[in-house]
């Protein structure tokens, strides 16, 4: 699984370094970005909504569906942290669809200061920040709950480990970065500063500091869109490949003391 999405990512970066970086006219696909806005092919294969992250719902919804068969299946042998794991990741699927975080953290903004409150600033306050991070912290203490479980205290396979650490290691980079990325700007400082030095060498229309939707520069997507998505891309298909695993694991196990 995780295999195919790292192979999936690879090559869409060096399609974004032909179209966006080289400016290498690629029929079908260049055509089609130029109807886009911005005309900038990686934004809109990472967006949101996007092929990239519709992949993520899709493997994360696979471990969900794997998990749930896994419980059932099991039920007399499975531990709670197959259960916990089952639960968080529903939860991370439903917030990571349809914005549950920050439709709540402009709900509580609202509650503090108004229907008329500038969400704006609400968001990239230190107090909007410590919403998400809190929201985080409870959907972490149910998926710290499952992993110290089945890592620690089940006896699974060494790969298997490998693969559920690899996913969580993707997961928490991810959502601390998005928890925190409007704090002193530093998604938009760090994206640009890797937009900046990718153009560096070409003299395009475009710039790591170029401004789009309203507010953020191009940097800021480049953080929210590219390394976002890669990020929790990656995590979902290696928690799917560890969930597989065990289930193979207690298949084999149940079927021996049959």
């Amino acid at each position: 699984m995780w295999v195919f999405a790292f192979g999936y990512l690879l090559v869409i970066y060096f399609l974004s370094w032909l179209i966006d970086f080289k400016e290498i006219e690629l029929i079908g696909i260049s055509e089609w970005v130029s109807y886009q806005y911005p005309n900038l092919f990686w934004i809109h294969v990472f967006r949101e909504g996007s092929i990239t992250e519709n992949l993520q719902w899709l493997f994360l919804g696979f471990t969900a569906l794997s998990l749930l068969l896994l419980v059932a299946t099991f039920k007399e042998t499975a531990i709670r942290g197959y259960f916990a794991l089952l639960f968080g990741t529903v939860l991370m699927f439903i917030e990571d669809k349809y914005n549950v975080r920050h439709k709540l953290n402009d709900r509580i903004g609202a509650l503090i200061h108004g229907e008329n409150v500038n969400l704006y600033e609400w968001k990239t306050s230190i107090y909007g920040a410590s919403v998400e991070m809190i929201f985080y912290a409870l959907l972490g203490t149910i998926m710290l709950y499952a992993f110290y479980s089945i890592y620690v205290k089940s006896e699974i396979s060494q790969q298997s480990k490998k693969y559920l650490l690899a996913g969580y290691i993707f997961y928490f980079i991810a959502s601390f970065g998005s928890a925190t990325r409007n704090l002193f700007d530093w998604y938009a400082h760090v994206g640009g500063a890797i937009l900046n030095l990718l153009t560096s060498f070409k003299d395009l229309t475009w710039s790591g500091d170029s401004m789009i939707y309203y507010r953020d520069p191009l940097g800021f997507w480049f953080m929210d869109f590219v390394i976002e998505e890669s990020l929790e891309l990656m995590g979902a298909t290696f928690l799917l490949s560890s969930v597989l695993i065990c289930f193979n694991q207690l298949s084999l196990k149940n079927s021996v003391q049959k």
